[in-house]
């Protein structure tokens, strides 16, 4: 072997030395540095809002919803249900919903106000009937400061006090003072924003076919059909186009409207109901919390100190000032968070603390005082957000998870 090759074979074999003379031992095997994954955050919800099969609920300035899905009122441009909570396309940034039958608007910290689901009767305010499944600005005269829907027509109060609303108008709900076109007419929609009554209001109230507002004074109005007296002793007619005034109070400070009934809070927070007590075909409801079939004047429902109230079509639910969740009427679906499925004629309390209810036509939702929002009863289309098409008889968390 030549001194060469014996030099070259003592290299190969020597230990590896740094540029700075250190000797270096054989590299490490490589090493896992992938982090175990996240588990999604969970968001503390502020509002709940229920449609006629979806639902869906403000947290930290975005909306997140979940049932049916067919016409786009989940805002997320994919037409298939969702039996869990999905987030609301788009970079808005929310302080209010509410949901109609099948659409849902959103009030931005802006106040500007987003629509998105079913426009059939202009419900959306876009000037046209085109369904969208993303949210689509509204325009208003003005920065919104509150924002209701009924069943297919929207409404918004200004920071003036104004009163605009869009969509159906066949039974007059919007209150334009127009001529008579029948029942179902679409030519009397109102397929963008419209001035409601001459006055300011502090609140107001579209349902199914009527629309009842709070003047600024306190003094309550209503408009729209009266077939089950729901716009109270303001008319014997089974239609109004114009806004009434339903008696000589002026005390009002909330009112909300269901199918066939509406609901108002006094200001010393007595809550008073007033239409038919049955609903919807002469189903068993008892919405109005009183053992009668109807009420033409506006009855109080018993208790007191009620904070808020929301209405739809068979029950009706309140919340207290100590936060306790009141609610009565159906439960055969079990939206009353009862295996015992009979009628509750007046309010019964539920287990759980809120601070946001609404109803549905057979659900009930609400955000309890830890942020935690819970649904019970008609699930086929997912509209509980439990992650199946079951029927709950018990509320049951639906966690709001932040998008990964």
């Amino acid at each position: 072997m030549t001194s060469s090759r014996l030099l070259l074979l003592l290299a190969l074999s020597a230990p590896a030395c740094s540029e700075s003379g250190q000797v270096l031992g054989p590299a490490p095997a490589p090493s896992d540095t992938t982090a175990p994954p996240s588990e999604p955050t969970t968001l503390a919800a502020t509002l709940v809002t229920t449609g006629f099969s979806h639902t869906c609920a403000l947290a930290l300035g975005s909306i997140y919803c979940w049932g049916s899905n067919e016409l786009g009122q989940l805002g997320n441009s994919d037409p298939a249900d969702a039996l869990e909570p999905l987030p609301v396309a788009g970079n808005e940034r929310y302080q209010n919903l509410c949901a109609g039958n099948e659409h849902t608007c959103g009030l931005t910290d802006l106040g500007e106000v987003f629509c998105w689901g079913s426009n059939q009767r202009g419900q959306l305010g876009q000037g046209d009937r085109r369904n969208l499944s993303r949210a689509t600005r509204v325009a208003l005269p003005g920065n919104a400061t509150q924002l209701s829907c009924g069943f297919a027509h929207s409404c918004a109060l200004l920071g003036t006090g104004e009163a605009w609303c869009w969509g159906k108008n066949g039974e007059g709900e919007l209150g334009l003072d127009d001529p008579y076109p029948g029942n179902m007419q679409e030519n009397a929609d109102a397929l963008e924003p419209v001035r409601v009554g001459d006055a300011t209001y502090r609140s107001i109230g579209p349902g199914d076919g009527h629309t009842c507002l709070v003047r600024s004074d306190g003094a309550l109005f209503c408009t729209g059909r009266n077939s089950q007296h729901q716009l109270g002793s303001a008319s014997d007619q089974i239609q109004e186009r114009v806004l009434l005034r339903l008696g000589t109070d002026s005390d009002w400070v909330h009112v909300v409207s269901g199918q066939q009934y509406s609901c108002g809070l006094r200001a010393d927070r007595t809550l008073w109901c007033w239409g038919s007590n049955t609903s919807f075909q002469d189903e068993a409801g008892s919405p109005l919390g009183i053992p009668a079939p109807e009420s033409i004047s506006p009855t109080r429902v018993p208790g007191g100190d009620w904070l808020s109230v929301a209405a739809h079509t068979f029950h009706t639910c309140a919340i207290g000032r100590d936060a306790s969740v009141w609610c009565w009427g159906r439960n055969a679906e079990g939206q009353l968070d009862s295996d015992d499925t009979s009628l509750r004629v007046g309010p019964v309390e539920l287990g759980r603390r809120a601070t946001s209810i609404d109803v549905g036509v057979f659900t009930t939702c609400l955000v309890d005082s830890a942020g935690v929002v819970a649904c019970t009863g008609k699930n086929e289309n997912g509209e509980l957000g439990t992650g199946d098409r079951e029927r709950h008889y018990a509320l049951t968390d639906v966690p709001l998870r932040a998008p990964q």
